[in-house]
């Protein structure tokens, strides 16, 4: 708000009077309470969780254990943006394998892990059925997986969307049986039921000590309720009553 001719600097409470091109003008101070504009989530207490352990075990390694963080970091890259990458500091190297065990449910390492590449992905084709009091979403699966995978999900969209977007954690994929992973749960928990029409987008991605394959996208559209069974009985009866 801008103020009169007289010259006011400084603050008073939670006023705060300054000046800019256009003159004088008084504002609120900013609260300097964290903000947060999502509600708080069991997954965002695990994540905090995770991190807070990780940190804590980071200051209790050895003289010998940083040496070796530093030394397993010296070809580690940062993930490139906009054609750019650089060297990963040991500590980003410490989380970045940590961190990435702790959200697939594995415990974590003091001394940096062997280099491992990422097996093939064995996931393929997003299955969605509709039983009318039930949406089941499963996974095809060509085979037993050899390291963990991580599942991706994005909240349902519109028919006509060919891409999805903004993916959050799902889980890590379920044991296949008879060549299905049911991962109707954990999506069921972050997102709610689909309604039909909706199309639904998965992600997967080999994940082994935070080196990650490229991510894995297959879609499915949620189909129509399927219609009641007195439904088709009394259309029958009344295409009998009408011939007679």
């Amino acid at each position: 708000m801008k103020t009169g001719p007289t010259l006011q600097i400084g603050s008073c409470g939670d006023v705060v009077a300054s000046t800019n091109r256009f003159g004088q003008y008084v504002r609120k101070r900013p609260s300097r309470k964290k903000r947060r504009n999502k509600p708080r989530t069991a997954d965002i207490d695990r994540a905090e969780s995770d991190w807070r352990a990780i940190s804590a075990l980071w200051d209790s390694l050895t003289e010998e254990q940083y040496r070796a963080w530093e030394i397993a970091a010296t070809d580690e890259r940062s993930r490139p943006r906009a054609g750019q990458s650089g060297r990963l500091p040991p500590r980003l190297f410490f989380f970045k394998v940590n961190n990435s065990r702790a959200s697939l449910g594995q415990p974590p390492v003091s001394e940096p892990p062997p280099p491992a590449n990422p097996g093939p992905n064995p996931v393929r084709q997003l299955q969605i059925t509709n039983r009318g009091d039930r949406v089941v979403l499963r996974l095809e699966v060509s085979g037993l997986p050899s390291d963990p995978i991580k599942v991706y999900g994005a909240a349902p969209q519109n028919r006509g969307t060919k891409r999805g977007r903004d993916f959050r954690v799902l889980c890590p994929l379920p044991p296949p049986r008879n060549g299905e992973s049911d991962i109707t749960v954990p999506y069921l928990q972050k997102y709610g039921v689909p309604h039909p029409g909706k199309r639904v987008f998965i992600r997967t991605v080999v994940e082994v000590n935070g080196r990650q394959t490229s991510p894995q996208e297959t879609n499915c559209l949620v189909p129509q309720w399927p219609s009641p069974p007195h439904t088709q009985t009394k259309r029958r009866a009344n295409l009998t009553t009408r011939g007679v």
